[in-house]
């Protein structure tokens, strides 16, 4: 309960800093990416949740090597799924005109293509990288599997606030420091718990 508080607080606050870094109409650009790039989430196939039903069932029957084969097997077959429909996105994303889409002429349809591009390529490996918080929910420590995303929020509007320091207002910039961080995050969580305490998963 703790951490969602902490966690909503810190999204009220990022809110209007944001849009300070942004304005209004550069922001709303980049709710809009972001809300369309999110249906690549639907190329999940139900492995999450197979994964969770599966590993818990495992971890009970102390199988660690049936859950070590699960867990890899997810790892590969998400990457895998993810990294094609990056490949796919690529020439999607380049070949469509982003100014009449988002209706946006304060910016050209190319840098517009550069960031839903990098938008893209950031969920697409995050979503890889979630697989953690999967893997932590199936062990009972659903709360640590919460933190995640209040550190990279945190460590996004640092970022922000550093960019607007030094003058450096941009959309791409914003994407990138807005999306990267839960990356960084859950990929530091990824080696750290797989070389430590589930190493035998």
């Amino acid at each position: 309960m703790a951490i969602k508080i902490v966690a909503m607080l810190i999204q009220i606050v990022q809110v209007p800093i944001v849009l300070s870094y942004l304005d209004s109409t550069l922001y709303g650009v980049y709710l809009t990416i972001t809300s369309i790039v999110v249906w690549t989430h639907n190329f999940d196939f139900g492995l999450g949740n197979g994964l969770r039903y599966k590993l818990t069932e495992a971890i009970s029957n102390s199988d660690a090597e049936r859950g070590k084969r699960l867990v890899s097997t997810a790892y590969i077959s998400l990457s895998l799924i993810m990294g094609f429909a990056g490949l796919c996105g690529i020439p999607i994303v380049m070949m469509l005109d982003w100014q009449s889409l988002l209706n946006c002429d304060l910016l050209s349809s190319a840098y517009l293509s550069v960031c839903v591009l990098a938008v893209l390529f950031t969920i697409l490996v995050q979503f890889v990288l979630e697989l953690i918080t999967i893997v932590l929910q199936a062990n009972q420590r659903a709360a640590i599997s919460t933190i995640f995303k209040p550190v990279a929020n945190i460590i996004a509007l640092a970022v922000i606030l550093v960019l607007t320091y030094i003058g450096e207002h941009s959309l791409l910039a914003a994407c990138i420091a807005l999306t990267l961080p839960i990356v960084v995050v859950l990929l530091f969580a990824n080696i750290y718990l797989f070389s430590s305490r589930y190493k035998q998963i």
